[in-house]
């Protein structure tokens, strides 16, 4: 009961934006605070010590849905537009409970994005692209990438700026992002009877991923970009349909998503 009066003090002290004075042989989730440190410790450090809760748990909230719209609206303003002392008002939410949720900024906007993308797979999954041939069908994956970065440039350098950063809190969001870029290939090669199609899948993603960081570098352009992703599109897949690993016919015509016109450009 201690601790927790502690740590809701802590919240609190830095919604205020003041500083507090801890005792030498203060201990916070059995982190204890050595005698040679500074007696005043910085809040949002102590905050983050605070345990965070798996992604499984946190996603079954209400709280953390509302808190994941109000972090995506924020991010179309750009990175230095999303502050969490701004998210918690907006949310009517204390800085303890959204540093359970995410310890950072960077792990929050992230997997706001994987959230996003995490739908639109499903999206997929649900009605699959169409499109005369896998390679058609990427090609027009990839257009809407590019799309997407010319007409929503500055949520996707957010997005993506907090998805390439260090911040140990999102190693587990790159990773969970990888296979959900994997399985987006996979579905948009479809049944076409492409050589190690999930390898194939594999590598595309690992191209996109690489093209999008240098593109939020600033070390490629919109045009480049678009220009590498369809090379590699075009090496890894023929360009006319082989036979299908199983039946087209099988899919309904009613529930098939249209991705592109079914023609390489």
């Amino acid at each position: 009961m201690v601790e927790r009066s502690a740590v809701e003090m802590v919240a609190y002290a830095l919604e205020m934006d003041v500083r507090i004075v801890i005792p030498r042989s203060f201990e916070l989730d059995h982190v204890e605070v050595a005698p040679k440190q500074p007696v005043t410790t910085t809040l949002a450090r102590m905050v983050r010590e605070l345990p965070v809760r798996s992604l499984e748990d946190r996603r079954t909230d209400e709280r953390y849905q509302r808190l994941m719209e109000a972090t995506r609206r924020a991010a179309r303003s750009g990175y230095d537009a999303v502050s969490m002392r701004e998210l918690a008002k907006e949310t009517r939410m204390s800085m303890t409970t959204i540093y359970q949720y995410c310890s950072s900024k960077d792990h929050l906007i992230a997997e706001a994005h994987l959230e996003w993308m995490e739908r639109f797979r499903a999206g997929l999954e649900a009605k699959p692209p169409r499109g005369r041939t896998a390679r058609a069908r990427v090609l027009a994956y990839v257009k809407e990438i590019v799309s997407a970065w010319e007409q929503q440039e500055v949520l996707i350098r957010t997005l993506q700026r907090a998805v390439y950063s260090m911040d140990p809190g999102v190693a587990e969001v790159r990773s969970s992002m990888g296979g959900t870029y994997s399985r987006i290939m996979e579905l948009a090669i479809g049944d076409d009877s492409v050589s190690d199609p999930k390898e194939v899948a594999e590598i595309i993603g690992h191209v996109i991923d690489s093209v999008t960081f240098r593109w939020v570098s600033g070390t490629v352009g919109n045009d480049e970009g678009r220009k590498i992703l369809e090379r590699a599109v075009r090496t890894l897949l023929p360009a006319q349909p082989l036979h299908s690993r199983s039946a087209t016919a099988s899919r309904s015509p009613a529930r098939t998503r249209r991705v592109g016109s079914g023609h390489d450009s």
